[in-house]
C-alpha cells in the first residue's frame, strides 16, 4: 500500500473511532477498546488499529495506560493555535505520496497540535474545482478556523486556496503566476547544482535526468540549477537529457536499459523519485556495472538515512523537522494579528554514497 493510501487509512479509521465514542456517549475516564478490540469492530488488523488508536492519544482524546488499558481522556484546557481543523490536500495526478508525509508524520504532526482535527483530501482530477469550491465553503462557514496544506498541488488548487483567503500553506513551490503564498520546500535551485556538479566532478561528461511526467514549479528549479552547472561546465544541450517518465517500474526499467545501449561514454543519472534511482541501479547490475563505481547517480527525493549506492540530497540541518516548520507556519497564518510570515527555502547539501 502506497503511503498515501497509509495515511488516508489511518485518519479514516482515526474517524470512525471518534464517531463510536460519540455514539456511545463516553465520558472522561470511562474505559475505552483495547488494540484488539478496535481491529475488530474496524475489521481490519491490530497495525492499522493501533496506529488510528495512537492518533486518538496524540490528539489527547484517549490515554493509553500500561498495563491499565485505554481510557477516554480529560479535556484538554490548552489553546495553542487558533486552528480546529487541517485539511491536507493532495492532487491524484501522483500514483504515488513520497516524502515526509507518512503516517509517523502525521502522528507527529498530530502530537505538534493535539487540538486540531487532520483531514486527508485527494482532490480528483475530474472535478477539481468543484470539489475544492465545496470544501473552501464549508471551511468559510466553519465556526473555528480551518487550515489548509497544499501537497503537490496544480496551479488550478492554488489559485482557488489563495482567493478564498483561508490560511493556506504549500508544501513545495507555488506556481509563479499565483504571486506570493507561503510555501515551505527544499531549495531546489541548489538541488540541480549539487547534483550536476558531484556528477560531473566524478568525471561523466553526459548527464541524464529522470523526472515524472508532470513537472511542478520545483522541478522547473532544479532543472534550472542543473542546466546552470551544465553551462558552467561547457556541456552541449545534447549532453544533457531529460526524459519525463510516467511512474511506473516497466517504463523506467526499458528507458534506462536503453540509455545505457546508446551512450558513450556512459552518462551520470539524476531521478527525482526515489523509485527510478532504484531502477537505474538493478538495470545497472544486470548489465554487469555498478552504482557509484561504473556510474555514478544522485537521488533528489531520497528521505532516508540508511546508507545507499547513490548520492541524496539532505537538508543541511540534521535535526530538520518539516513537521515543525509546518506546525509553525500554519499557526501563523491562522493568526490574524500577524500581517506577514517568512516562507521557508530549506538549505540543503550533497551526501555522497559511502
Amino acid at each position: 500500500m502506497s503511503e498515501r493510501k497509509q495515511v488516508k487509512k489511518i485518519l479514516t479509521l482515526a474517524e470512525r473511532l471518534v464517531d463510536d465514542i460519540r455514539q456511545r456517549k463516553l465520558e472522561p475516564g470511562d474505559r475505552y477498546l483495547s488494540t484488539a478490540e478496535a481491529a475488530k469492530m474496524l475489521h481490519v488488523d491490530t497495525a492499522a488499529a493501533n496506529r488510528a488508536l495512537q492518533l486518538l492519544a496524540k490528539r489527547n482524546l484517549i490515554q493509553r495506560r500500561q498495563r491499565a488499558g485505554t481510557f477516554i481522556a480529560e479535556p484538554s484546557t490548552k489553546n495553542e493555535t487558533a486552528l480546529n481543523q487541517i485539511h491536507i490536500l493532495t492532487g491524484d495526478e501522483q500514483p504515488r505520496l513520497e516524502g515526509w508525509l507518512t503516517p509517523d508524520s502525521i502522528l507527529a504532526l498530530q502530537a505538534e497540535l493535539p487540538n486540531v482535527r487532520i483531514q486527508f483530501h485527494t482532490v480528483p482530477k475530474e472535478t477539481e474545482q468543484a470539489y475544492l469550491q465545496s470544501t473552501v465553503n464549508t471551511a468559510l462557514k466553519a465556526p473555528c478556523v480551518e487550515g489548509f496544506i497544499l501537497m503537490r498541488s496544480s496551479l488550478a488548487m492554488q489559485r482557488i486556496m489563495k482567493a478564498s483567503g483561508l490560511p493556506a500553506l504549500v508544501f513545495g513551490h507555488p506556481y509563479p503566476s499565483v504571486g506570493e503564498m507561503a510555501f515551505i520546500d527544499r531549495d531546489q535551485f541548489e538541488m540541480g547544482r549539487l547534483a550536476a556538479k558531484y556528477l560531473l566532478e566524478q568525471g561523466h561528461k553526459r548527464l541524464v535526468v529522470l523526472m515524472r511526467q508532470t513537472l511542478l514549479p520545483g522541478d522547473h528549479l532544479m532543472l534550472e540549477g542543473i542546466r546552470t552547472i551544465a553551462a558552467e561546465a561547457g556541456l552541449r544541450a545534447d549532453e544533457v537529457i531529460v526524459y519525463c517518465l510516467p511512474y511506473d517500474q516497466e517504463e523506467v526499467t526499458y528507458v534506462v536499459g536503453q540509455m545505457l545501449e546508446d551512450e558513450n561514454p556512459l552518462p551520470g543519472i539524476i531521478t527525482r523519485p526515489k523509485m527510478m534511482g532504484d531502477v537505474a541501479v538493478t538495470v545497472l547490475g544486470e548489465k554487469g556495472l555498478k552504482a557509484g563505481r561504473d556510474i555514478s547517480l544522485v537521488v533528489a527525493d531520497y528521505f532516508g538515512k540508511a546508507n545507499q549506492p547513490y548520492a541524496s540530497l539532505q537538508p543541511t540541518d540534521d535535526k530538520f523537522s518539516p513537521t515543525r516548520r509546518l506546525v509553525k507556519m500554519i499557526q501563523t497564518l491562522a493568526c490574524p494579528e500577524i500581517l506577514d510570515h517568512e516562507n521557508q527555502l530549506i538549505p540543503v547539501r550533497l551526501i555522497a554514497p559511502a
